[in-house]
């Protein structure tokens, strides 16, 4: 758990550096922090899980529109957390 909280915290802060370092040039940079996404992959793995309460990957595909979309003019060094119901 030790590890992967700590690669956690790395992408946050990268994330929140890389959005400083390139603010002058406007780049935008965010990223996801999803939760269990339902996918056949996961289903597999986790047959006692319960997929309703994981995040769709439509959910998950529509944020990310959003951040590559010219309607996103301002959000950067946002890490997002995506967890639906989990």
């Amino acid at each position: 758990m030790a590890a992967y909280a700590t690669s956690k915290t790395a992408v946050a802060a990268f994330t929140q550096a890389m959005a400083e370092e390139l603010r002058a040039e406007r780049i935008l940079v965010n990223a996801i922090a999803a939760s269990t996404i339902d996918t056949a992959a996961n289903r597999a793995v986790m047959p006692k899980a319960d997929p309703a309460r994981w995040l769709s990957p439509e959910a998950a595909a529509e944020t990310i529109r959003y951040l590559v979309s010219p309607a996103n003019q301002e959000l950067s060094g946002a890490v997002l957390p995506l967890y639906a119901r989990a």
